[in-house]
């Protein structure tokens, strides 16, 4: 069964090519994880295109920050994939004003755990998660 699901991934990326797919593909492969249905890559339910500030990307980059704090707008489930693509400006200058401007770099990282529950004393909102993250491949 997972030798058919991974020949049909196969023939997927050999009709609509992406640098993206073939590293989930592979990554996925690697760790054993079942390959399920490989138009699933191709939806965009499971892979996360995020805006990521340049303070918070450098860690992510360099495969030292292994979690992302981020709102849980997304409803984020392990076995996601984010692709956190670095912006010129921070958040805060962007609201007031500056373009959306993206730098060019990005990476791929897999979810392996989502914490969403309110911590002790309201340590952490409701509508926010923190997401264990591993990191896959650099720019993507």
């Amino acid at each position: 069964m997972k030798l058919t699901n991974y020949l049909a991934c196969l023939a997927v990326l050999a009709f609509s090519p992406s640098s993206t797919q073939a590293k989930i593909i592979r990554h996925r492969r690697r760790h054993g994880a079942p390959m399920g249905n490989p138009w699933y890559f191709l939806s965009g339910e499971k892979v996360h295109l995020l805006k990521t500030d340049p303070e918070f990307y450098a860690p992510q980059f360099n495969g030292i920050k292994h979690f992302e704090l981020r709102r849980n707008d997304r409803n984020y489930k392990a076995g996601d994939y984010l692709v956190l693509r670095e912006t010129k400006h921070t958040a805060r200058a962007m609201d007031r004003g500056a373009p959306v401007t993206y730098t060019g770099r990005n990476v791929l990282v897999f979810v392996s755990y989502v914490y969403q529950l309110p911590g002790p004393d309201g340590a952490l909102h409701k509508d926010w998660a923190i997401l264990s993250t591993e990191l896959v491949a650099v720019n993507v």
